[in-house]
């Protein structure tokens, strides 16, 4: 019996070189152990408070989402990376290697920033709660939280890191949503566009099947062509950003309420959190804090394991409907063209939108 079922082809691929800045849709992208290369691979830290600048906090940072950042050349995972061309939102264009680039974001933005390559094992950024019910677990209403992320998120929970010490993801260095997702959204609150972009995610999956059906891939491999088997993790617990206004979407708080009112996932180790998409994560196997055959529990706040394969160029995606459990515990995870007792040899693969017809 197959237990694989084909779910959709890759409708978009995004990247966002500077983190809560406008991104890239690219026809194709390079995907190594941390993600897509060259997504988040920038941020502004403020040289006063040594935090990282975010549009989670948009009275602090009201045109951060106003400003478009997109790398100059190609990327690849074995190269340096070219300079980002960053383009703010009074018009004024500045490269990531220019040796003015601090002193130019540092007015733009009306504060003492430079334009950081790297995090200190994780960041620190201010996150404003909106005046929501139901929307943060912990209570926070209308009132700014510091949070910590990245590395710093999983060190100070005693776990091994998802994502490398330097890395600006918040805890999960790959993302995917569905059109699926976005269409049942438009339909039960017409009045507003569920835009993909609104959700600022790596891989858009156009699928055929209706409602929120990436629920049903927690726990699951996802593969991409015959090559690709990434992990699917767990629900990603949205901030305010969908909201927040952006080229031609407004700013909208109904996006959030539809959510948190129409997609809400329980989790055993915390209050329900609001989801819009599960949260890819493509790292090694000892990085889950889970063994390898253990079945991830159904959380907002737990890690999976898995290694990305080396992709063709078939944009085709399906899931594997066996749990982890009962799939053999590290092997089937790892690159085909590396084998298991080779993973240091995987370096990177790619992926293709699909054509259109």
């Amino acid at each position: 019996m197959n237990s694989s079922e084909r779910v959709g082809t890759i409708r978009a691929l995004w990247r966002y070189p500077v983190k809560s800045m406008l991104g890239e849709e690219l026809d194709a992208v390079d995907v190594s152990e941390g993600g897509v290369v060259g997504d988040r691979a920038y941020a502004l830290r403020d040289r006063e408070t040594g935090k990282v600048a975010s549009a989670k906090h948009p009275k602090l940072w009201p045109n951060l989402l106003a400003c478009r950042a997109a790398f100059v050349g190609a990327t690849r995972s074995d190269d340096e990376l070219p300079p980002v061309r960053i383009e703010l939102a009074d018009g004024s264009v500045v490269l990531s290697d220019a040796p003015d680039v601090d002193a130019l974001l540092s007015r733009f933005f009306g504060r003492d920033v430079e334009l950081a390559h790297a995090a200190q094992n994780g960041y620190t950024i201010d996150q404003y709660h909106p005046d929501e019910e139901n929307y943060d677990p912990e209570g926070h209403r209308d009132e700014v939280v510091e949070a910590r992320l990245g590395a710093a998120f999983f060190n100070e929970r005693g776990l091994p890191s998802a994502v490398p010490e330097g890395s600006f993801f918040d805890l999960y260095p790959l993302s995917v949503l569905t059109t699926s997702s976005l269409d049942r959204l438009g339909e039960l609150e017409p009045q507003s566009r569920f835009d993909a972009r609104r959700f600022r995610m790596n891989v858009i999956v156009e699928t055929p099947a209706r409602g929120f059906v990436e629920n049903e891939w927690l726990g699951r491999t996802l593969s991409i062509g015959d090559d690709v088997q990434i992990g699917v993790a767990l629900p990603d617990p949205r901030c305010v950003m969908p909201s927040l206004a952006q080229e031609d979407l407004p700013k909208d708080s109904r996006i959030l309420k539809a959510l948190a009112q129409h997609n809400r996932i329980e989790s055993p180790n915390r209050p329900e959190e609001a989801c819009g998409d599960p949260r890819l994560h493509p790292c090694p196997a000892h990085s889950s804090g889970l063994s390898a055959d253990e079945p991830p529990r159904r959380s907002t706040g737990g890690l999976i394991s898995s290694w990305p394969a080396v992709t063709s160029r078939q944009a085709e995606v399906a899931t594997d409907r066996r749990p982890p459990s009962t799939r053999k515990p590290t092997a089937s995870m790892l690159p085909r063209a590396v084998g298991a007792d080779r993973p240091e040899a995987w370096a990177s693969s790619r992926l293709w939108r699909q054509a259109s017809p």
